[in-house]
């Protein structure tokens, strides 16, 4: 019996991952509208039963909706969520996405409502969850607060309970409440212990607002020796000691960057910080330019190191594919971290030339 591999459902969503990747959208979209189409060719109770068939279309739904959204064709991701419907078991997926797109037409009150009621209606974690993440979207986070709460007391599993405090651990950042963030962060990192490893977003966060103490004492759990010791220096350089930092940073430095195990981010602000933007430009001409295979961070790093030495065409190349990176991950502004513009306006001496660069780069 012939088998057409080319025409399976996980085929066809492969492509349309390509095509993301190719940054061609229309076709990525064609790909995944097909998929929901076909799936939803079937009985909703033949979906419940073969659940990787109903795996396949909310994995393919969700991904179409929110390139649809990302590409400002709302009406078309409430078609396609109108679609599903029906179709998916669980806590109305669907229409909660739906009351999403609201919101961010604008109709707000309308689509907190609608997700309201879907939490109330469903005693579901992820309703609630979603409600709180829209609420901590709009800034209003005493009612972020309450709806991450009543997610809380609906989760089912240690991983929705860690998910739920790591909201929570997100929200007290934006409030400045810092030992309920830290208190909500160790929980989720009791409930889920794989959490150590992104340790890195506390200890940064400390360190922005000059909670060094309390930093040290995090960045000496990070896991990843270059980095430890990258973070190490940073919290010695705002303690005043340069050379102390720098000391730290040669360290770094000394590792091979290809090496398994090190962290080529980490070794490549290191060297940046050191004046050293040739080392990274090295190591950039080392490595593939595909952002599949390296990360937002590093290709930024390059863009930096670009910067650093004059070269703006070549940092504009980084940067430009760093932004349409952002844009495909649904990234709420599309602009890099502005950590990285202040790194860019520490080791570029002409500041024209960081001048000419900042539109790519977030505000404080």
């Amino acid at each position: 019996m012939p088998v057409e591999l080319n025409e399976s459902y996980e085929a066809i969503y492969q492509r349309a991952i390509d095509a993301l990747a190719r940054d061609d959208t229309d076709e990525a979209i064609q790909l995944l509208w097909r998929i929901v189409n076909r799936l939803t060719r079937l009985r909703p109770e033949t979906l419940q039963r073969r659940e990787n068939l109903e795996r396949t279309l909310r994995t393919s739904w969700h991904s179409l909706g929110q390139i649809l959204r990302n590409e400002g064709r709302y009406d078309e991701a409430i078609q396609a969520c109108q679609a599903v419907a029906g179709h998916l078991s669980g806590a109305r997926a669907p229409e909660r996405m739906i009351a999403s797109i609201q919101i961010e037409q604008g109709a707000v009150e309308e689509g907190l409502s609608q997700l309201r009621q879907i939490a109330e209606e469903t005693s579901s974690m992820a309703a609630w969850a979603d409600l709180g993440t829209e609420y901590a979207g709009l800034e209003r986070y005493e009612e972020a607060e309450a709806a991450y709460r009543a997610a809380l007391q609906m989760a089912a599993s240690n991983e929705e309970a860690a998910f739920v405090n790591l909201a929570l651990f997100r929200t007290y950042q934006d409030m400045g409440r810092i030992e309920d963030a830290l208190s909500t962060w160790s929980m989720a990192s009791v409930l889920e212990p794989d959490l150590a490893t992104h340790v890195m977003e506390v200890y940064t966060w400390l360190i922005e607002r000059g909670e060094l103490d309390r930093a040290r004492r995090y960045v000496a759990r990070e896991e990843d020796t270059a980095r430890r010791m990258l973070y190490e220096g940073l919290i010695a350089q705002k303690e005043g000691h340069e050379e102390q930092a720098r000391s730290i940073w040669q360290r770094v430095t000394r590792l091979d960057p290809q090496a398994e195990g090190v962290n080529e981010e980490a070794w490549s602000e290191a060297a940046l910080r050191l004046g050293e933007p040739q080392s990274v430009r090295s190591l950039a001409e080392t490595t593939s330019v595909d952002l599949n295979l390296v990360s937002v961070g590093q290709a930024t790093l390059f863009g930096i190191a670009d910067a650093a030495v004059g070269e703006i065409d070549a940092a504009q190349k980084w940067f430009d594919q760093v932004q349409q990176e952002l844009g495909r991950a649904g990234h709420p502004t599309g602009k890099i971290e502005a950590r990285y513009r202040d790194l860019l306006a520490l080791v570029t001496a002409d500041q024209e030339t960081v001048q000419a660069l900042s539109s790519y780069f977030e505000e404080e």
